[in-house]
């Protein structure tokens, strides 16, 4: 049985993981991936503390028992909220972060891709986030080791804990065990992303899967559902988000392209305080997509609002001001999808897994077969419901797939944050599972995508065998799991890079335009996805497009 202190030592690193599950059993991932072949990670994430308000994001998990991450975070929660609290006020802001790739990005010496790719400026741009890293871990372990009793006291205030074991209140074992937390975290833990700057998630993203062509890193707008910041720190504006990643797009030639965090709810309430049309959360993504090289729009309905139908709700989640109506929620979502289908079908990722929400009951809400009336009212519109129905291939994954199998409709899901992969018995559930869902629709097959949800998948790492876990591995294990169980090459093929191209828009020539002239704008060659995507559609593919 685990003890207190165990528990303690656990609750920063599981709660901070994501959406993955913690499996011990490991499998082979030293393959070799074919040469040539087209990987696409339409499902990862490069923002950073400022961006999301994270104390609250936790206080979330408290109130759902049956949570896996309920009981650690009961435990650890002081140690979980100072961390916070120091990751987030020492984390760049995106002000300044702004400033610095701008002129990074205005030498040109810095780019990860270029026509020449020459030795010098690939090590000066290591060199650089090398000393990038190095100067966060230091002000976060800094602020950690010298943090007062008043400080832990402002936090453990803040955090409005009641009834924890007495041990676990005590100031200084708090503060020991949020240093050694965040020390022990390697650089893919979401530890130390979320004090990183962006930029530097990024370069560490490509990095890390050398093998991917294009990543599209999402953006969360999830702050209006949560409880007020409690020290006061502003989360990064959307807007400002969006032009960050654009300096991020040029940095890495093109090889990293942004998905939009769009808010329902802030949607709403601009739309009633007159707030001008371009400035608006959809104004932000229309600006984002037509002019600012992103591809698509994130959704996280899991905060508690519906893809459709919210005027026949009676609740929703307080957040930290009045919230809207169900019916203007339902008019900011149909906005959205208007938009979309006049940006040549945009694509949207929805958040589709009953976890991380405001509570287990607003999760609900998420769940695929919800997709359904928006699919039939906004016809052409395409969607990710991300993470495939959750872990093990079970919960919402039969809705998923059953929203797959409309030939109609242009419905994708991605396989992120799958830590069953590493584990033989789910290798072989996999292999069966594909065999039923080509034998229900020969569509199917045409939309299911590979997608890593780093790094917060990295957030088991610390915690698997000798400190060594999946992120680093996960793409090799997918394509392992894959071919181990003779999944025909065309279908891998699919899987991992063809089908999403397809969905991200990006076989349509107006899309390629678009973002060959945001690049051509910047002085950005082309990168080398754009002559690795088929022209060509795949076998029993989605529907085409709909012409706007």
């Amino acid at each position: 049985m685990n003890t207190r202190r165990q528990f303690l030592r656990l609750a920063p690193l599981s709660l901070l993981s994501g959406c993955c599950s913690l499996d011990r059993t490991f499998v082979d991932s030293d393959v070799h991936l074919p040469d040539g072949m087209l990987i696409i990670d339409p499902h990862c994430h490069v923002f950073n503390g400022r961006d999301l308000n994270i104390a609250a994001y936790m206080d979330s998990e408290r109130g759902k028992p049956g949570s896996e991450y309920y009981l650690p975070y009961k435990v650890g929660g002081p140690v979980l909220h100072f961390l916070a609290q120091t990751i987030r006020e020492k984390a760049w802001t995106g002000e300044a972060e702004l400033d610095e790739l701008t002129e990074m990005n205005r030498r040109g010496a810095m780019r990860m891709e270029s026509r020449s790719r020459s030795a010098a400026p690939l090590r000066a741009q290591a060199q650089l986030a090398e000393d990038a890293m190095r100067e966060a871990e230091s002000n976060v372990g800094a602020a950690l080791e010298t943090a007062t009793r008043r400080d832990m006291q402002r936090t453990l205030e803040a955090a409005r804990i009641s009834r924890m074991p007495e041990s676990t209140l005590e100031t200084e074992a708090v503060r020991k065990e949020a240093l050694r937390a965040y020390q022990s975290a390697d650089r893919h833990h979401p530890l130390k992303a979320y004090s990183f700057r962006r930029w530097v998630n990024a370069h560490n993203l490509m990095q890390t899967y050398p093998e991917v062509d294009l990543f599209t890193p999402a953006m969360l707008d999830v702050d209006s559902w949560l409880a007020a910041d409690r020290w006061g720190i502003p989360s990064t504006p959307m807007d400002l988000q969006v032009q960050i990643m654009e300096e991020i797009s040029v940095y890495s030639g093109g090889r990293v392209l942004g998905f939009v965090g769009y808010c329902p709810r802030h949607q709403a309430r601009a739309v009633a305080s007159g707030v001008a049309a371009n400035q608006t959360p959809l104004g932000i993504v229309k600006r984002a997509i037509s002019r600012g090289g992103h591809l698509g729009v994130k959704l996280y309905p899991v905060m508690g609002y519906q893809p459709w139908d919210n005027a026949s709700l009676s609740r929703f989640p307080p957040g930290h001001d009045s919230p809207p109506s169900g019916a203007e929620l339902d008019a900011a979502m149909a906005q959205l999808y208007t938009e979309c289908l006049g940006l040549h079908s945009a694509p949207i990722m929805a958040h589709t897994n009953s976890s991380h929400g405001t509570s287990e009951l607003f999760e609900m809400r998420a769940a695929p077969l919800r997709w359904k009336p928006v699919m039939n009212q906004f016809e052409g519109l395409t969607i990710n419901l991300a993470h495939f129905g959750g872990h093990a291939l079970e919960s919402w994954t039969d809705e998923s797939v059953e929203m797959m199998g409309v030939a109609e409709h242009r419905v994708f899901s991605d396989f992120s944050c799958f830590t069953e992969v590493r584990c033989s018995r789910f290798a072989a559930l996999l292999e069966r599972r594909i065999e039923q869902w080509r034998s229900e629709s020969p569509y199917i097959a045409a939309r299911m995508m590979y997608g890593s949800d780093w790094y917060m998948l990295t957030g088991a790492d610390i915690l698997s065998r000798k400190g060594k876990g999946i992120g680093p591995t996960y793409l090799k294990r997918w394509y392992h799991a894959l071919e181990k169980n003779q999944i025909p090459q065309d279908m891998v093929a699919n899987i991992f890079g063809r089908n999403a191209a397809d969905y991200l828009g990006l076989r349509d020539s107006r899309v390629l335009d678009r973002i060959d002239t945001f690049l051509e704008n910047r002085g950005i060659p082309q990168p080398r996805w754009r002559s690795r995507v088929p022209h060509e559609v795949p076998p029993s593919s989605a529907v085409p497009i709909r012409t706007a």
